[in-house]
């Protein structure tokens, strides 16, 4: 595998906020960790997202989630869940 650069971590992690900003609609997600692998990249991302079960009875709460995320080598996001 290629030796990877700090440009290349960067461009990951910026991949991974505008895809959880932009396309997602999470404004407030912050990248927290990003790792080489051997397939590509994976990255933690914390996200401040409105309660969903609050939100369901009038009340407006704020949950911090963590979501994992996969890229593959050209920073394609392949997948992403929420980590329990």
């Amino acid at each position: 595998m290629a030796e990877k650069t700090k440009g290349d971590v960067v461009a990951a992690t910026e991949t991974v906020e505008n895809f959880f900003k932009k396309t997602l609609k999470k404004p407030n997600a912050f990248v927290v960790k990003t790792s080489v692998v051997d397939t590509g990249w994976e990255a933690r991302v914390e996200v401040v997202e409105e309660s969903e079960s609050m939100k369901a009875i009038g009340k407006k709460i704020m949950e911090k989630h963590q979501y994992d995320v996969v890229l593959d080598k050209d920073l394609t996001i392949t997948s992403y869940d929420r980590h329990e």
